[in-house]
């Protein structure tokens, strides 16, 4: 029975939701990668600038003896700079001025001591200015205790044997290998040689102050960029933030913005492209569609595939897609290649349909599980498999990451949910309180949660501290021949599904009750995602569409109100779009 949502979580969460105003639709903050051209994280003196404000702020908080501990290992840090760069300073000066004598002494020291190719340079100079001056005893003891132990460091195979030669000749052009040489043109072409490890740090002792909660200030203007490129802002003051994660604003979605037409068949599963404006969706029509989050026009499509897709995969940072198909095969695609061209690697190993698949958080190998009964470890850079988990006596539905990736979860069609060790690749856990066929698992991003979806009609959330059952969620319908899947929705406190009757249901997730209907498929939904970059809910249907819902001021908040979003079984195409959109729809 479904748990109807009661006059205190009706008003927190107005009082949340109206509490924002919409700006717009997302500015996508762009990956780290893409902006390395305007810092580098490891360059030195970002790196001391760094930490000189966090000994700032552990000052101004009271931590004292941290910050002198930090204090104290910066300084010898900042002490060993000194030295290398005086030490490198006195090195370049003595080897142009001929000062061997200081040449070698430094050669001795931390700075140069581990760079034997360069300490073999300076003494084979030293050794070729004896030659020159004829002063072969002291050449050829020279030879044997300096330049004999760092043979291996030789320009070429045959130098070493040159330079041997030299001692029976008068003067060092006489071989042609070093008929070039010249004495003191060669001491400046062995430092631009040797730049590198020569090149003086610029200002290395200038110590500017540290402005007044630097570090403070710097995370508030982190905070206003992504509250400027969110789709909607807080108006409340003392909105909860965390640095943990990019800023999203809890929101409700009341609204469909548009819907994706352009499949000849029923739409399994649906997903947002990581932080780019995509929606990925896989079909029985054998295809794969990205679709403009912006407008709803069809990118481009993806074939490939000889039979139906159950499950698409992305990841947050890359354009990679990765495909699950009734033809055993899981793909894995490239958006950023040609087009016609992006299938880059298909992995084979399954016996039969393959209903799940999903990339870890490093993007180096896939999770899958099928009706073969095994969940599946593939290589993303070579195509093999690493490991295979059988232990389900039927077969699989969906298998997870947990987010230290240490662990991988799924269900099955045996009413069981498994746990595996990763590396042992057995299962430490079985839990069997469904009572009927598990559709989908999810972990949240904490790794604390656990979402179950199943064919009894119920959600659970578990525990996974303790494996308690925290909540069921109820109302939707799933008890025939499908895959509906959950997921955590906005902030990770609501809950969002499909359903048989072709609603979309939302749960607030402490409490369990229905806080959201959305109507407008004409048929089953398959499965509800959410995207917190952004503030979108999408879902996929039997009626051939994908949807796009949103968060419309100008309507009522909740779908039992006065009037609401549109009635059951009852698809318009008069989409609550923005004004400034066009759905131009592709029907490839």
């Amino acid at each position: 029975v479904e748990r109807k949502m009661s006059d205190n979580v009706r008003g927190r969460l107005r009082k949340i939701i109206e509490g924002v105003q919409y700006c717009g639709h997302s500015t996508l903050i762009s990956p780290i990668s893409e902006r390395s051209n305007f810092i580098d994280a490891d360059e030195p003196q970002i790196k001391e600038d760094m930490i000189r404000m966090i000994m700032q702020y552990l000052k101004d908080e009271g931590f004292g003896s941290t910050f002198l501990t930090i204090q104290d290992e910066a300084n010898v840090k900042l002490q060993d700079q000194k030295t290398k760069t005086l030490q490198t300073i006195a090195m370049k000066k003595a080897i142009l001025e001929g000062d061997w004598t200081e040449a070698e002494k430094l050669c001795t020291k931390e700075t140069f001591k581990h760079e034997k190719q360069f300490v073999y340079a300076v003494y084979k100079q030293i050794y070729l200015e004896m030659i020159e001056k004829q002063d072969y005893q002291k050449a050829f003891t020279y030879l044997t205790k300096k330049l004999k132990p760092l043979e291996s460091k030789q320009a070429h195979s045959d130098e070493f044997k040159d330079l041997c030669f030299l001692l029976t000749c008068k003067s060092v052009q006489d071989l042609p290998s070093f008929k070039n040489w010249n004495g003191n043109s060669s001491r400046e072409q062995l430092v631009e040689a040797h730049r590198g490890i020569l090149e003086i740090q610029k200002n290395p002792t200038v110590m500017k102050k540290v402005p007044a909660r630097r570090l403070q200030e710097l995370l508030c203007q982190a905070l206003e960029y992504q509250l400027d490129a969110n789709s909607y802002r807080p108006t409340l003051a003392g909105t909860h933030v965390s640095l943990f994660k990019d800023f999203s604003t809890m929101i409700l979605p009341n609204a469909s913005m548009m819907s994706l037409k352009g499949h000849r068949a029923n739409v399994k599963s649906i997903a947002f492209l990581g932080e780019r404006a995509s929606i990925i969706t896989g079909s029985s029509d054998n295809s794969v569609k990205v679709w403009s989050a912006v407008n709803g026009s069809c990118l481009r499509t993806l074939s490939g595939h000889q039979s139906r897709i159950w499950n698409v995969s992305t990841h947050f940072s890359s354009q990679l897609i990765a495909t699950a198909s009734g033809d055993s095969t899981i793909k894995l695609w490239n958006l950023s290649r040609a087009e016609g061209h992006e299938c880059i690697q298909s992995f084979q190993g399954h016996d039969g349909d393959v209903y799940s698949v999903q990339f870890n958080s490093d993007n180096d190998v896939l999770l899958s599980a099928g009706y073969d009964k095994t969940v599946r470890i593939f290589d993303v850079g070579t195509g093999h498999l690493k490991k295979a988990f059988a232990g389900h006596s039927a077969p699989v539905s969906r298998a997870v990451w947990n987010p230290s990736k240490n662990l991988i979860i799924s269900g099955g069609k045996d009413r069981s949910i498994k746990f595996w060790d990763v590396s042992s690749g057995s299962c430490i856990k079985t839990v069997s309180h469904h009572l009927g066929e598990v559709t989908s698992v999810e972990v949240d991003s904490t790794g604390n949660f656990l979402l179950t979806n199943s064919k009894d009609n119920s959600i659970r959330l578990w525990d996974l501290r303790n494996g308690q059952t925290l909540m069921r969620y109820r109302g939707h319908q799933n008890t025939s021949k499908n895959f509906i899947r959950s997921n955590f929705g906005p902030n990770e406190k609501l809950i969002v599904s499909g359903s048989e009757n072709g609603t979309v249901y939302i749960w607030d997730r402490d409490s369990g009750e229905v806080v959201q209907q959305l109507r407008g498929h004409k048929s089953i939904v398959f499965e509800a995602v959410w995207s917190d970059q952004h503030s979108l809910l999408a879902s996929c249907s039997e009626d051939a569409r994908a949807k796009v819902w949103w968060y419309d001021q100008s309507k009522p908040l909740f779908w039992n109100e006065t009037t609401g979003p549109s009635p059951p079984n009852q698809d318009s195409d008069k989409d609550a779009s923005l004004p400034f959109f066009e759905l131009n729809r592709d029907t490839r």
